[in-house]
């Protein structure tokens, strides 16, 4: 008899709200007036978005591909994808 266990379901509103979130941050690195406000933020923008979106892609590889509920040999594969792919094109870049 085949056995199939069922994956639980993300409550998809907190991960909407999560992302939101971490939009609002990325638009906010952008916005001229948090420049003026934080002109810290300015030389190290580029990194901070770079984050961001990795966060934002990490988090929603792990919910919507369910790769949070799987073994985490598949979640760590997949994320170490990501990582060496964004680590390879910043090495191409700083050539």
């Amino acid at each position: 008899m085949e056995q199939t266990h069922a994956h639980p379901t993300p409550n998809y509103l907190s991960v909407f709200f999560i992302l939101l979130i971490i939009t609002l941050l990325e638009v906010g690195v952008t916005l001229q007036p948090v420049h003026d406000l934080l002109p810290f933020l300015v030389p190290i923008q580029i990194p901070v978005l770079l984050v961001l979106a990795l966060a934002k892609a990490a988090y929603i590889v792990l919910y919507y591909m369910h790769l949070r509920y799987d073994s985490r040999v598949f979640a760590a594969v997949f994320l170490l994808g990501i990582f060496l792919g964004l680590l390879f094109t910043t090495a191409v870049l700083l050539r």
